[in-house]
């Protein structure tokens, strides 16, 4: 499964790398993660196709909860409304990232 390089994530240009899995080794437990200061998600290679997908779409809300300053809202309603918004701007500015969902296939 090949990740887009790129993900758009409100005004934000997120760019999408595999780390290695001698990272992983060392790392163990660390699958992916999402760097606010560089704008990049990394994603682990040692994966299974569904478990990486798992994993992007995890660190994909990271980034939304980054860019969006939901971390600053306390009233639960507020947030899932914030979090609804900014998935569904994530879809309308990438539009490939549905089909590529579904395309993912364990072995």
């Amino acid at each position: 499964m090949s990740f887009p390089n790129f993900i758009q994530i409100g005004p934000i240009k997120v760019r999408v790398i595999q780390f290695s899995a001698k990272f992983c080794r060392q790392n163990p437990d660390v699958f992916g993660s999402y760097d606010p200061a560089i704008a990049v998600i990394e994603i682990s290679d040692r994966l299974s196709p569904d478990r990486r997908l798992v994993t992007f779409l995890h660190e994909i809300g990271h980034a939304i909860w980054n860019v969006y300053e939901i971390g600053k809202v306390s009233d639960q309603e507020a947030i899932v409304s914030l979090m609804a918004v900014a998935w569904a701007n994530v879809y309308q500015d990438n539009p490939y990232l549905l089909s590529w969902i579904s395309s993912v296939r364990s072995p």
